[in-house]
């Protein structure tokens, strides 16, 4: 069995100079339009999601920390779902390992350190899509 993945990639847009969390973050999935937050749908068996954190407005950079993603269900925290794998790879970069075994959708919110302070985003969401041979 030939298993393959999928890499997307999410660049993560910190703005200190911003209050809210909506307008601090914004997302942008595989180069499209950045907004405050995505569906980052998963079509294949595996699929590699790439964060990688830019800091405007500001010449100190935020940092992702070592657990860099909260996880959801109806708005509550919960333990991260047994199909997913979180790595901090850098500084600046984190991955999401989603073992696509289920249609399903995660709900997550990202949270990044800037200045010793921690900053949360509102909630992107990773759709998992029934497993076809279309990426």
């Amino acid at each position: 069995m030939d298993i393959t993945a999928k890499k997307i990639t999410v660049s993560v847009h910190f703005d200190p100079t911003q209050t809210s969390p909506e307008d601090q973050f914004s997302f942008s999935v595989d180069g499209g339009t950045f907004q405050s937050t995505v569906m980052i749908p998963v079509h294949r068996e595996v699929g590699l999601v790439f964060f990688d954190l830019q800091t405007v407005n500001s010449e100190i950079s935020a940092e992702f920390p070592f657990d860099p993603i909260q996880w959801f269900s109806e708005m509550q925290p919960i333990p991260k779902p047994p199909n997913f794998l979180v790595d901090r790879l850098a500084a600046q970069e984190v991955v999401i390992v989603d073992f696509n075994n289920a249609e399903m959708t995660f709900d997550f919110a990202v949270s990044i350190v800037h200045q010793g302070n921690t900053f949360t985003s509102d909630e992107p969401t990773i759709i998992n899509t029934p497993i076809t041979g279309d990426s």
